[in-house]
């Protein structure tokens, strides 16, 4: 059943004039009450009020009434299941309060009115009718963007150990630079990442490999520094540097992000975001192979304006699971 909240201790403050001609009739019928009670709980918490008029606080009658149902000394009091719920709470028929309940993918909220239950509304999750938990196309965190990256790596692996060696991946916003680096960053525990801000200025941390975001961003002084460096270096960037890398010594790859993208990919890569914010079992709406496709050949391998586009997808998606 539905517990009250503890009230705050009443803290004791000096007599005022007459208070100690007042009848302790009150306080004393308020620890007699709590006598009355089996569980130490209850008796606890009717006993922890010190006002005389504590006891007509709705909470503690419903605590009152709530020991005293089930011991059935109070006549009137029943036990109710609310609408929609699993959650069962004793009311008396002069009650008057609202309370909210859990029910399955939402909130809901009733007053009891005289007694009567009457339900007021059902709060529903967003995404809770296609059994998701979010969006699946909306932001998700570095760690989750790290766990989720379909990409092979691996064979950069070995390239990487070795001193004076710089990868890099090129391509325009939305192709999957920073999917490359975090995925790499994560089989190298000692690897140092850092994305720079458009029009701010980040400081590069050391590690091994160093792993660099919005390498165009890099100033004259901080290029200068990396491009001379030995540790291994990986680059996200709009601009090659292939030369300039070169002419620093360095033994350079280039990956171009955007022709290893293709609609078996990107559909499997679609699909993941959604089992990611799975809710529970059962069906949950998907992206077709065809979808997939068409959206690669509308946009291109601009990923993060096709999550976009689907994301406005899924926001309106009000008629229940279906595949997109």
């Amino acid at each position: 059943p539905h517990r009250p909240v503890q009230l705050p201790v009443k803290k004791k403050t000096p007599a005022k004039p007459g208070e100690a001609h007042q009848s302790p009739k009150d306080r004393c019928e308020l620890n007699n009450e709590g006598e009355n009670f089996s569980n130490p709980a209850v008796k606890k918490f009717i006993a922890h009020a010190q006002a005389p008029s504590c006891k007509l606080k709705p909470a503690i009658a419903y605590a009152r009434r709530w020991a005293g149902a089930r011991r059935g000394w109070e006549s009137g009091v029943e036990l109710h299941k609310l609408p929609g719920t699993r959650k069962r709470v004793y009311i008396a028929p002069f009650d008057l309060f609202t309370i909210a309940a859990p029910t399955v993918g939402g909130l809901s909220v009733v007053s009891i009115v005289a007694g009567k239950i009457i339900p007021e509304v059902t709060y529903t999750l967003p995404f809770a009718h296609l059994n998701l938990r979010r969006n699946p196309f909306g932001e998700f965190s570095v760690e989750e963007w790290t766990r989720l990256a379909d990409v092979e790596v691996e064979e950069f692996d070995e390239f990487l150990r070795e001193p004076g060696s710089a990868l890099q991946f090129v391509g325009e916003k939305g192709y999957g630079k920073t999917t490359h680096l975090l995925a790499i960053r994560s089989r190298f525990p000692d690897a140092a990442y850092v994305h720079i801000p458009e029009g701010e200025r980040a400081e590069i941390p050391d590690g091994n490999p160093q792993l660099i975001d919005e390498a165009q961003r890099l100033t004259r002084q901080q290029k200068r520094r990396a491009f001379h460096s030995n540790v291994p270096l990986v680059l996200g960037t709009h601009r090659d540097f292939n030369r300039e890398l070169a002419r620093a010594g360095r033994r350079v790859r280039t990956i171009a992000v955007g022709d290893r993208m293709n609609s078996t990919l990107l559909s499997r890569i679609l699909n993941s975001r959604i089992e990611w914010v799975r809710r529970d079992e059962g069906p949950v709406p998907g992206v077709r192979h065809r979808t997939a496709a068409r959206l690669l050949e509308r946009f291109g391998p601009d990923v993060r304006r096709i999550q976009y586009e689907l994301y406005l997808v899924f926001q309106d998606m009000k008629d229940g699971i279906r595949d997109v």
